[in-house]
């Protein structure tokens, strides 16, 4: 479903409600082992660049003393997708640890990261800084983190049209370090960084701060359908989604957030911070639960 229309916030929240509540008992109880983890949570295709990643990303800013605990435990419930940053505290330590302690694990998940050039001259030093950070030679996804909030819009923009950026993010594709690239943003004026985006056709995927809760306008909904139509894969940022979600048969308003984001068919997963076992329980539970919706399964 499109929110194309002024009342789809409104309405499909309470619809999704209605459902994340009612499927908040079948899907309460999650595993907390890592060596016989759950079936991945739903996919989407990621875009056209022949991935798919679970409609759920763990965005791996969490504190260091229970991150390594939280990022098994997502992974034994079905999340396949994770994002870490350089500015993310020790995450890269913690997913460094992690795997190579579960080598399988990095054969099975969409693993991004993200660091802040100020320049496409900078991009494949701080590419190799984090697959360093990581123990790794290769990521999914690199993203520039936040494109926008330091230089500014106009800027962005320039950089997002410039050949010289362009070389750099097919450089650093043919070098195999990174399969794919594309930016973050939280700008208020990140319609116009999409539109670059997509009028230029070499970015591969872009974080953007979904609206939830307000009406999105014409020029988001437009530039969206753009990015969608040229095959980029979109990945909304939930950090700022409510946490404090219901329990048993309370309306979780989380939940109804999540079903909200993904019954937009251009969104491909939601990617969040998931602060403890609830958190994780109850986007599980909204994921699995949607799934059965969309596909019309009972259960």
């Amino acid at each position: 479903m499109r929110p194309d229309s002024p009342r789809f916030q409104r309405r499909e929240f309470f619809q999704a409600a209605a459902t994340a509540s009612a499927a908040a008992i079948s899907w309460g109880n999650c595993s907390s082992s890592a060596t016989e983890p759950n079936p991945p949570l739903p996919t989407r295709r990621l875009g056209k660049t022949g991935f798919e990643v679970t409609i759920a990303t763990v965005e791996a800013s969490q504190p260091a003393d229970s991150l390594g605990r939280l990022l098994r435990l997502a992974y034994a419930n079905g999340v396949r997708s994770f994002d870490t940053a350089d500015c993310y505290a020790s995450s890269e330590q913690s997913l460094a640890t992690w795997m190579h302690a579960s080598p399988r694990v990095r054969e099975t998940i969409f693993l991004s990261t993200k660091d802040h050039p100020r320049a496409p001259s900078e991009m494949e030093a701080m590419l190799d800084r984090r697959l360093a950070a990581l123990k790794l030679d290769r990521v999914d996804l690199f993203y520039l983190h936040n494109l926008g909030s330091r230089s500014g819009a106009e800027e962005a923009v320039a950089l997002l049209k410039s050949q010289a950026f362009e070389k750099a993010v097919r450089a650093m594709k043919s070098s195999g370090k990174a399969r794919l690239v594309g930016f973050s943003t939280h700008h208020r004026e990140q319609a116009r960084l999409i539109d670059a985006a997509a009028e230029r056709g070499f970015i591969d995927v872009i974080l953007l701060d979904y609206p939830f809760g307000r009406k999105q306008t014409s020029t988001f909904n437009r530039a969206l359908d753009l990015a969608h139509r040229r095959g980029i894969g979109l990945i909304a940022n939930g950090s700022t989604l409510p946490t404090d979600s219901g329990s048993g048969r309370d309306v979780s308003t989380l939940q109804a957030a999540l079903h909200a984001i993904w019954m937009d068919e251009r969104i491909s997963s939601c990617s969040l911070s998931l602060r403890n076992t609830k958190h994780i329980r109850d986007v599980v539970s909204a994921a699995r639960s949607f799934h059965q919706a969309d596909s019309g399964d009972p259960g």
